[in-house]
């Protein structure tokens, strides 16, 4: 869904661990070029393609990945996409969350504890090879090269030229993209959407909660009209209304 001029939305469903889920990767697109905000889950380089040729965007165009932290869902399909084309895709990240998406550290969250727990909710029904195939991804979980590790304020000369807003809490060093031509966020996970409002994220799911809270203060001073969450999507109106009742 086309957001504004060079930025749009790309809504991304699949059956995961035998329930649909939908995530929302993000696009920015300027003189032929195309970044991507995060990658999805492994496996999912076919629909994302398919998900850019719907919105014009061609896979040759493809220039930069910008991923917004470790978690699995947001980094698994980034090799699989960057080795699809045949020019060059920078990818970036910030600085502390490098180790984990390079493989040289384990993702925080997949623990053994964690992992056997996703297994053991696995739906009885689940075919073999798909259940199979979901403890692969688990247990041995897909990498990428970081190429340029990035910081607070730094503005990237990728298109739309976002603006990286350190958002940490939900990882140690997860982060926020500001386009300040539409005054729009791309969240990440730092907040969550349900029924066209922006939520906390879930307590369960981060590193540091109390700095995940102070990371979505932190939003307070920027002017957002709309706010694109990983989870749930595009919520525009009255941001810091919003952002302020949740705090």
């Amino acid at each position: 869904m086309l957001l504004s001029t060079g930025l749009c939305v790309l809504p991304i469903s699949a059956s995961i661990a035998g329930c649909t889920q939908t995530i929302f990767l993000t696009a920015s697109t300027c003189d032929r070029q195309v970044a991507l905000i995060d990658s999805g889950h492994p496996g999912q380089k076919n629909l994302i393609l398919a998900a850019m040729l719907d919105h014009g965007l061609s896979s040759d165009a493809l220039s930069a990945i910008m991923l917004t932290h470790q978690d699995i869902d947001h980094i698994g399909s980034a090799t699989a996409l960057r080795d699809s084309v045949p020019q060059s895709v920078i990818v970036y990240a910030h600085r502390a969350e490098i180790p984990f998406i390079s493989g040289r550290r384990r993702l925080l969250k997949l623990t053994d504890e964690a992992i056997e727990h996703a297994l053991s909710g696995l739906p009885p029904d689940l075919p073999t090879e798909r259940k199979a195939g979901i403890e692969r991804a688990l247990r041995n979980p897909p990498t990428v090269t970081v190429d340029v590790p990035v910081e607070d304020g730094q503005r990237l000369p990728v298109p739309g030229n976002p603006l990286v807003i350190c958002t940490p809490g939900h990882t140690p060093g997860h982060i926020s993209l500001f386009f300040e031509q539409s005054s729009t966020l791309v969240a990440g996970d730092c907040l969550v959407a349900g029924k066209h409002e922006l939520m906390l994220p879930d307590e369960r799911l981060c590193a540091d909660y109390s700095q995940a809270i102070e990371s979505v203060r932190k939003l307070m001073s920027y002017d957002l009209r709309s706010v694109i969450c990983y989870h749930g999507g595009i919520v525009s109106g009255n941001i810091r209304s919003q952002l302020g009742k949740l705090l």
